[in-house]
């Protein structure tokens, strides 16, 4: 009894740590001749989870792929009619500020550590490379201004290219979300919403 109490109380705390603890996300992007590469990382206490790198290497996929149509009347499947569309419609109206709720929260959960954008830009002529540069650093010296975010650009006049590096690292905390996905799958109008759409699937 002692054990699993115990093995209770480390699994709580455990969940506890994940809720509050904020995760770390890290992606690293390089564009070098057309080519994107990149990296994207998650830490959670300074511990790498997941790392992933790409372009993956894609395995060959069958070719063979059953096209399937939506509005089939031999296997049981429902015609979208327009009495059903317009309740879908009714519904997703009623549903429209829960979800601009939700997405709000989510939004809030998430923060910002740093978010920086390296350009270098060569276009067919030194003069437009110039002039263009000029408004997009104009435009950068406004967006600088906001705190944790570096938008910069070099000119290429040897060569007509668009290369560039992006670095963007936030954080976002579990319990809010989670918060905001309870409150979403009660609100009623979401489920009614949700109800619609799986009959008409099946």
């Amino acid at each position: 009894m002692i054990i699993i109490t115990t093995v209770l109380i480390i699994f709580f705390l455990i969940c506890i740590l994940i809720l509050l603890v904020p995760f770390h996300i890290s992606l690293k992007l390089q564009i070098v001749g057309g080519a994107t590469n990149g990296i994207f990382e998650l830490y959670w206490f300074k511990i790498r989870i997941l790392s992933k790198v790409f372009p993956e290497k894609k395995a060959k996929k069958d070719k063979k792929k059953e096209i399937k149509d939506e509005k089939k009347d031999g296997n049981g499947k429902r015609k979208w009619e327009w009495k059903d569309i317009k309740k879908i419609i009714n519904l997703g109206f009623k549903a429209f500020k829960p979800l601009i709720r939700f997405v709000r929260d989510i939004l809030h959960s998430i923060h910002l550590e740093k978010f920086k954008i390296h350009i270098i830009l060569g276009l067919n002529s030194p003069v437009d490379t110039a002039t263009t540069l000029g408004y997009f650093w104009a435009a950068a010296s406004l967006v600088n201004m906001i705190p944790k975010i570096n938008i910069s650009a070099e000119p290429s006049f040897n060569q007509e290219r668009v290369d560039g590096n992006l670095l963007l690292k936030l954080n976002i905390r579990l319990i809010n979300p989670l918060i905001a996905v309870l409150r979403l799958l009660t609100n009623r109008s979401i489920l009614k919403l949700l109800w619609e759409l799986r009959r008409f699937r099946k």
